[in-house]
């Protein structure tokens, strides 16, 4: 699920060293994933690998990746998570 379903890229006023919150970046978009195993067996561990456009061919960022909310318990590796320290 994309909330919102979609969105259209506008070229930024700012530059990288501009943006220093949240704020600055653009509106909020909100990715939900959900991994079940429907059985009947279970597992002991699981991949999913989540890739989307981040940049735009000229390396400005196009989604900028601030946080990743967990359910389960489970162990989570982000590759790319806020590299630029944005509060």
């Amino acid at each position: 699920v994309s909330i919102p379903e979609q969105v259209t890229f506008k070229a930024r006023s700012k530059s990288h060293s501009e943006i220093s919150h949240e704020d600055d970046i653009g509106p909020e978009i909100i990715h939900l994933y959900e991994v079940r195993n429907l059985g009947p067996s279970s597992i002991d561990g699981a991949d999913i690998q989540i890739f989307w456009p981040a940049y735009t061919p000229r390396e400005e960022y196009l989604l900028y990746l601030l946080d990743v909310n967990l359910q389960g318990g489970l162990p989570c590796e982000v590759n790319g998570l806020n590299p630029e320290g944005i509060q």
